[in-house]
């Protein structure tokens, strides 16, 4: 019995093993199947857009979205389709989402432009100098996510100019590796001050998209108080302050108000 031990142990592993890996698998099997599936409605979906079918397109859209699904492109197809039937909001609201995800894409950039132009209000901006126009600028140029893992390639890159700078005897070799660390210091911790700038950017700052035809600014988070100026469909506003169902909001060119939360859509 006692030789019949190790054998029983041996087995027992086996097959804990190989369970395992049948579970991975599995999983792999469903994960990739569901994919070929959601792959398949988006490809329906952009053949129902191609033939100017717009809504039957969106709601084959957002079942994607309702699936957990998401990429740039779900939301920049989503808004075009929107954008066809002049449903300001929407368009904007998910040109707005494809362009957080791929900040640097020109044709979200354009589309998006296209369809802001057709806003009734005409916000200008108030104008950003020096310094903080700089920061603000380049922080954008990726999102939070993008440069986490730019500081991460940093990281991995000064790990490899110390070692090749430990164990290289040339001199001139030496000089450019620890030209390399020098640098590749400088672009992890610039990375990582872009990324936590843009994110606190985005706590202090949250953006949302006006989705009622016409909407009245009030002075105070109340029924009865006085209006301060109208804002229509689709304009972006950013949220700083929630009390009740009334968000405090500022627009680019720095006016302050308040609006009910049920007329805007947080991004």
């Amino acid at each position: 019995m006692k030789n019949m031990l190790p054998i029983l142990r041996f087995l027992g592993c086996q097959i804990s093993f190989w369970l395992k890996i049948s579970l991975v698998v599995f999983v792999l099997f469903m994960l990739s199947n569901t994919l070929s599936a959601q792959e398949k409605v988006f490809d329906q979906a952009n053949q129902l857009y191609n033939d100017e079918k717009y809504e039957q397109a969106i709601e084959k859209y957002q079942a994607i979205l309702n699936a957990k699904f998401e990429s740039p492109e779900l939301y920049y197809n989503l808004g075009n389709a929107y954008a066809k039937l002049d449903e300001l909001g929407e368009a904007i609201y998910y040109l707005e989402k494809a362009k957080k995800m791929k900040p640097d894409d020109e044709d979200i950039q354009n589309n998006l432009a296209f369809v802001q132009n057709k806003v009734i209000d005409d916000i200008t901006p108030l104008p950003k100098i020096g310094l903080s126009a700089f920061l603000d600028k380049t922080s954008t140029l990726l999102n939070v996510n993008q440069w986490a893992k730019f500081a991460v390639g940093m990281s991995l890159l000064f790990a490899l100019m110390f070692l090749l700078y430990y164990f290289t005897y040339h001199s001139l070799l030496k000089r450019i590796f620890f030209t390399g660390i020098l640098l590749s210091i400088f672009l992890f911790s610039g990375s990582m001050y872009f990324a936590f700038h843009q994110d606190n950017y985005l706590k202090d700052n949250q953006e949302a998209i006006v989705f009622s035809s016409e909407v009245t600014v009030k002075s105070e988070p109340l029924d009865n108080s006085e209006n301060i100026f109208l804002l229509h469909e689709g304009t972006k506003v950013f949220v700083l302050e929630t009390v009740d169902s009334w968000k405090k909001i500022k627009l680019a060119d720095g006016k302050l108000g308040w609006i009910k939360g049920d007329k805007i859509r947080i991004l």
